[in-house]
């Protein structure tokens, strides 16, 4: 089954296709009909009545599928929250998968008790490309020992390892979006949501790249990403300060 971008894009498609075709209509109309008839008059206004409604049907219909695709983003993103992405982790290492990354938390992380048996999924994502090394799929049997590990993900720092949260494709897009403009120091992810911190220091969650736009405007150049529903009532929720991510650290 198509996912929720293949429709949107799907739906673009027809909607560049269908005024494509009114416009070269009316077009047409207006080259073949003397515009002092009487009836070229009234077909005219007929006609302009018609391109409004479909206008407005086709903006609906944008309406509603980007209300969905927010919906079924919010569904996947509360699965993926529970598995963590390691990255930078070598694909001929000696031990297994599972106790090379038991020993990087025990070692890095100081989880001494840390064991197998605390890790429920482990495993490489995509197929072995030469020269790259596939990220690690990570979750943990406990959803507390996942929050207490993305907590101490600095321990990494230094090494040529990294970790980022499972995050869905329009999120994903949403997030290198923000590092762009704001760069990687002030742009981060906590429980799968996308935080900013501005230039004045506050701090934003956004949820859609006109929440972004909203807060750091960018030009005609940047690359616009799949346009949802705000998991809100509106774009106001995204704008004021979250208290949970203000406490949240980079």
């Amino acid at each position: 089954m198509a996912n929720y971008t293949d429709i949107l894009e799907t739906q673009h498609a027809l909607e560049a296709t269908v005024l494509d075709k009114i416009s070269r209509f009316e077009a047409q109309l207006k080259a073949e009909v003397p515009q002092t008839s009487n009836s070229m008059t009234k077909l005219d206004e007929e006609f302009q009545e018609f391109k409004s409604h479909v206008h407005s049907v086709l903006g609906l219909l944008q309406q509603q599928i980007a209300a969905v695709a927010g919906v079924l983003d919010n569904i996947e993103m509360r699965h993926r929250r529970k598995y963590l992405l390691f990255n930078g982790i070598p694909e001929d290492i000696n031990p297994t998968l599972e106790d090379f990354i038991v020993q990087i938390l025990r070692d890095r992380f100081e989880f001494k008790e840390l064991s197998k048996k605390m890790i429920a999924v482990c495993h490489r994502l995509g197929k072995p490309v030469e020269g790259k090394c596939r990220p690690v799929l990570l979750r943990f049997t406990e959803p507390t020992l996942k929050s207490d590990v993305w907590r101490k993900k600095t321990a990494l720092k230094g090494t040529s390892y990294s970790m980022a949260e499972f995050l869905t494709r329009h999120r994903q897009s949403l997030f290198m979006l923000a590092r762009k403009r704001l760069g990687t120091r002030r742009c981060w992810t906590t429980d799968g949501n996308v935080i900013v911190k501005l230039s004045d220091g506050t701090i934003q969650r956004v949820f859609t790249n006109k929440d972004l736009d909203h807060f750091v405007p960018g030009n005609a150049e940047t690359p616009a990403i799949v346009s949802q529903a705000s998991p809100t009532s509106g774009t106001s929720e995204a704008r004021t300060k979250s208290k949970r991510s203000g406490r949240t650290k980079k």
